[in-house]
């Protein structure tokens, strides 16, 4: 094969739509055969202006083109503009991934974190909280490598969202502070002063015979007696459920 470094331009003759093959024929009057297998990006049509940028023999005597295309650039440069392109792809994603980065970071902080919560639980009616955001919100917390100042704060969004809000049953939430051995003790120490929707039936997932465990079974009980109506009713709920009522 020859590639050359200007490319021949010329006009498609003939195109045969059963065969696809046909004739170009050069401004020299020269004629190349070709198929089309060798137009780049286009279907060839007769009377169609295109450039020839790789030739090869094609039968005693014969030429035929191997690659055409509708604009006039070498093979040689056109890897250059890709290779230009890749490495511009490349410094792209390198700059996304630190954007997103800042970004993830920023959205992890302590605050951010309060905020997030606190504004997943107000999207909707009925302080039913937005599945899709704390799911995100749980996402970029692994991305930087969750702790429990991260539990913590969730914690602190429940407890400064509606005491209604709905974060799920059990939610992500709930799934990403159960991976903490202390996760009981937190949550015991929040739930005492602030009784809420979600607080109660993260304490019934916590309640059994462990120290945390039977807090979290006495601050239930608590609920039902002294929380407002509707959180009583749903800690009465929660317990006949556990054989503790």
């Amino acid at each position: 094969m020859n590639e050359l470094s200007v490319p021949l331009p010329a006009w498609i003759e003939t195109f045969d739509t059963l065969d696809r093959i046909g004739i170009l024929r050069l401004e020299t009057g020269q004629a190349l055969r070709f198929g089309e297998s060798a137009c780049v990006g286009f279907t060839p049509t007769v009377g169609g202006r295109v450039y020839v940028t790789v030739t090869a023999e094609h039968g005693p005597g014969g030429t035929k083109a191997v690659k055409v295309h509708r604009s006039p650039v070498s093979e040689s440069r056109r890897r250059q503009i890709k290779s230009a392109r890749k490495r511009w792809e490349r410094r792209e994603q390198i700059r996304r991934d630190r954007a997103r980065h800042l970004r993830v970071r920023l959205g992890t902080t302590p605050a951010s974190i309060v905020r997030r919560v606190q504004e997943a639980a107000r999207v909707r009616a009925n302080h039913v909280a937005d599945p899709e955001a704390l799911y995100e919100l749980i996402d970029e917390i692994e991305l930087v490598g969750g702790g429990r100042i991260h539990a913590r704060a969730i914690l602190r969004g429940i407890a400064l969202s509606p005491e209604d809000a709905n974060f799920g049953n059990p939610g992500p939430l709930v799934h990403f502070l159960e991976g903490f051995a202390d996760y009981p003790e937190m949550l015991c120490e929040i739930a005492r002063n602030v009784p809420t929707l979600s607080f109660a039936r993260m304490l019934s997932r916590c309640a059994d015979k462990s120290p945390s465990g039977r807090e979290a079974l006495r601050l239930l009980r608590a609920y039902r007696l002294s929380a407002p109506a509707s959180l009583r009713e749903e800690a009465e709920w929660l317990l006949e459920n556990m054989g503790q009522a």
